[in-house]
């Protein structure tokens, strides 16, 4: 028809898709140029046709005119074309003549019907015609009924901008003068539809917003020219509305693929012009190279697009807040959608499939969430925005190790972490089982189909990210201090749970005890100061925090799985750190706190082995008062050092002497070791098991010889228990012979007995033997006159089985 044979770019270069017309026509005509041509392929309209010329070109003479006025009047139902600049065709429809070419017998109502049909069908899809043609930029359906009225039935426009119809210049360009080097432009195309008031489709008026890329290059052998198109429908972007992809040829074949855009090439098509050549490598070199090149145009120019909106967002949001983050999240999930899903290997688009994700690799496409942190009026304000990062940046995360993302993905998102996640920030109704965004399972599993190499989330790859941030990307945008650490978490993007959660994120994946923590900014102390891990630094473990109320700064923060940080950053409190920290200066409240405290430390830390003697254990704290004692019916404390000075009173009532001595003791001043004081003991275990560290510890009345010495040692330092003693105040001295009296004689020292001033002279009158040289003990009364003076006389009042016991015995 046309002189496009040697135009490879140009559309009509077979000429196969003018042939359709004759599915409806026997005699396909057009005048253009000034002149009438009618194709007569059955030689039976036209005169003069014949087998090699089957039709013929009429000039648009003044004679012909008036001789074939019938013919041309059904060219003047559209006066508004100018055939000198363009072509007009009409094709009339065949009415039960035999044709030759198609079976088709029907009379002109049911072809008349017929082609209502199709061009129904036809404006539907007429918009996607328009997307890649270089030259035809509108397409408008009429009808005229029997009695000539004209109707405007459909109509579709194609407008550019004057930037956008320069860009696509720039491709006509590249069509004519290719070049070695791969060459890509793109543009906006609005395309207007109009329906004319169709009752078939529910808005009349249609505008869609195309994005539309062409590539350019030369085949390496051949240098024969390959270009490629993709378009995209913008309703996926703003709505989420996917189009079905299809492959052009300058028009649509009837092949479809499962992309989300349309691609246009000049491909090789198989012999029926429908499909795609399957074995060409013609056709495989476009996909991997051109169409690749402008699906990745395709998508920058989106990207631009968003980020451009997202500046504005921004600025807006800098001044009046409400970021309106849920937006980001559609938008986010919207351009996911313009990434291919996996085919098959045998799919005619598996090639553009794999060279565009290999494609990724360096190409800064894959979305991601940031969230920009405002402090307002002491309220944190966030931000969210979409970044993107290319596949060698990103991070990938596995369904397994999702849920352990709920929290800390907060905190990663807040420092620009380049994880393809979307999924609840800020959300109250998030579901901490759910798990990762699809787009993110989605593309693990494409990449691992396609054996290309990713970067799964690990501790390393957190660490090591974060290590390299400035210390500013961790402080709020308008932040006025100092960007130091340590500092307030306050004053930081992160909350207490976040840094908590993102620890124990780093821990859990870290599988080596070797873990490189150093200069990382997530040590989280009591003070509520976030510092940097820093090897060999005094940091305790949060347990025992309450024992130094002055020195939160010390311990880290609870909640944090301690166990897997390595010992080079958190070191375990020992009873020197306590006795260098632990002051004591502090009113009964706090007192009574840290008190149970330390109790619960001596006896979770206590080992006998490292320690030795429990006793000499815990006098390492000295004279600090927080052993905690029962004093002439007062709650007190006294030194740590004076453990052995206290008696242990079982939880279990005592009972005889043993009872009688220790209310004794207790009336008399002596210590005993209490635990009324704590309020906080949760249960009656822990109460039992705390008091019977101590059995060992005070001076229980199981320990004779202890009880004894403590005895011994109280009536010599103290002029006051020497003097209750002599004076058997509160059957003090009774009690002690009766005590004495039931004790192991082979585990007691005797002679420390005799030192106590308990032996009775008389009633409520006592002395010790330690200087006795001359003793009388006798039952009867015995008076003391001169010549007995240096004897010590001892009456009835002594317990004889005590004397006995101390091989004292009796006299007549």
């Amino acid at each position: 028809i046309g002189s496009k044979r040697n135009s490879e770019e140009t559309i009509g270069k077979f000429g196969i898709g003018f042939q359709t017309v004759y599915s409806i026509t026997d005699t396909p005509m057009f005048i253009s140029n000034n002149s009438l041509v009618v194709l007569d392929p059955h030689r039976q309209f036209v005169p003069g046709a014949t087998h090699a010329k089957p039709g013929k070109r009429f000039p648009l003479t003044p004679e012909f005119k008036s001789s074939y006025s019938d013919i041309l009047s059904g060219f003047d139902v559209l006066r508004e074309i100018d055939t000198n600049e363009g072509t007009l065709f009409r094709l009339p429809l065949r009415d039960t003549f035999n044709s030759e070419i198609v079976g088709n017998k029907n009379g002109i109502k049911i072809n008349l019907m017929n082609i209502k049909s199709q061009m129904q069908e036809f404006s539907k899809s007429a918009k996607e015609c328009l997307i890649f043609l270089k030259n035809i930029t509108s397409i408008k359906i009429s009808s005229i009924d029997e009695n000539g009225r004209f109707t405007n039935l459909f109509s579709v426009c194609a407008n550019l901008n004057e930037n956008d119809s320069r860009e696509r210049k720039v491709f006509k360009e590249m069509l004519k003068a290719p070049s070695e080097n791969m060459r890509v432009c793109s543009y906006d195309m609005e395309i207007l539809s109009n329906y004319m008031n169709s009752p078939d489709v529910d808005d009349n008026e249609q505008t869609d917003l195309y994005k539309i890329a062409w590539a350019v290059s030369k085949e390496e052998i051949s240098s024969l020219l390959q270009f490629a198109g993709i378009a995209v429908n913008m309703n996926i972007i703003s709505s989420g509305e996917k189009e079905e992809g299809k492959i052009f040829v300058g028009l649509p074949i009837k092949e479809k693929t499962d992309l989300p855009v349309h691609v246009c090439g000049n491909f090789k098509l198989d012999s029926g012009r429908n499909m795609l050549h399957r074995d060409s490598q013609w056709n495989n070199d476009i996909l991997s190279g051109p169409a690749v090149e402008a699906y990745l145009k395709i998508m920058y120019s989106i990207k631009m697009v968003i980020e451009s909106e997202q500046k504005e967002k921004r600025l807006a949001w800098l001044r009046f807040g409400n970021g309106k983050n849920e937006i980001v999240h559609k938008l986010a999930q919207n351009f996911q959608l313009l990434f291919p899903k996996l085919v098959s290997a045998k799919n005619i688009t598996f090639t553009l499939l794999k060279q565009l994700y290999l494609s990724l690799g360096n190409n800064a496409l894959i979305p991601c969430l940031k969230i920009e942190t405002k402090i307002r009026q002491t309220q944190s304000d966030y931000l969210c925005e979409l970044m993107w990062r290319s596949l060698e940046e990103s991070i990938f995360v596995e369904d397994k190790q999702s849920r352990d993302l709920f929290t800390a993905g907060d905190l990663l998102m807040k420092l620009k972490f380049p994880v393809p996640m979307f999924r609840g920030f800020g959300s109250r109704d998030r579901n901490q089982n759910e798990s990762p965004d699809e787009f993110n399972l989605c593309l693990l599993n494409i990449l691992g189909q396609l054996n290309i190499s990713y970067t799964k989330i690990s501790s390393q790859s957190i660490v090591e990210f974060i290590r390299n941030l400035n210390n500013k990307d961790f402080f709020p945008t308008g932040f006025k201090g100092s960007f130091k650490f340590p500092t307030g978490i306050k004053k930081t993007v992160a909350t207490v749970d976040e840094v908590r959660a993102l620890l124990n994120l780093i821990l859990r994946l870290s599988s080596t005890d070797e873990l490189d923590l150093d200069d990382v900014p997530l040590l989280l102390t009591q003070d509520g100061c976030l510092r940097k891990f820093q090897r060999g630094n005094t940091i305790f473990s949060s347990l025992w925090y309450k024992l130094l109320p002055g020195q939160t700064h010390l311990f880290i923060t609870k909640f944090i799985e301690e166990i897997r940080i390595p010992n080079v950053y958190l070191q375990k409190l020992s009873i020197d750190d306590l006795k260098t920290y632990l002051v004591d200066n502090m009113d009964n409240k706090e007192k009574v706190t840290i008190s149970f405290e330390l109790l619960k430390f001596l006896k979770a830390n206590y080992d006998k082995g490292e320690h030795g003697e429990k006793s000499n254990y815990i006098k390492i704290l000295g004279n600090l008062f927080f052993l905690p004692v029962e004093i002439s019916g007062k709650q007190t404390y006294v030194g740590m050092d004076q453990v052995r000075n206290v008696i242990y009173e079982p939880l279990e009532n005592l009972t005889g002497v043993n009872d009688e001595l220790c209310k004794a003791f207790k009336s008399i001043g002596v210590p005993v070791f209490s635990m009324f004081h704590y309020p906080e003991l949760k249960s009656e275990t822990e109460s039992v098991s705390l008091h019977s560290f101590f059995k060992d510890c005070c001076v229980s009345f199981d320990q004779h010889q202890s009880m004894i010495d403590l005895v011994c040692s109280l009536s010599q330092e103290n002029g006051n228990m020497k003097l209750r003693l002599e004076e058997n105040q509160q059957d003090l001295s009774k009690h002690l012979q009766q005590y004495i009296r039931y004790c192991d004689s082979s585990k007691i020292q005797k002679n420390t007995v005799k030192q106590l001033p308990i032996f009775f002279m008389g009633k409520d009158i006592c002395t010790n033997l330690q200087e006795t040289d001359q003793l009388i003990y006798c039952h009867e009364t015995i008076c003391q006159t001169t010549t007995l003076n240096h004897f010590t006389l001892l009456d009835g009042n002594n317990d004889e089985t005590f004397m006995e016991k101390l091989n004292l015995k009796r006299m007549t």
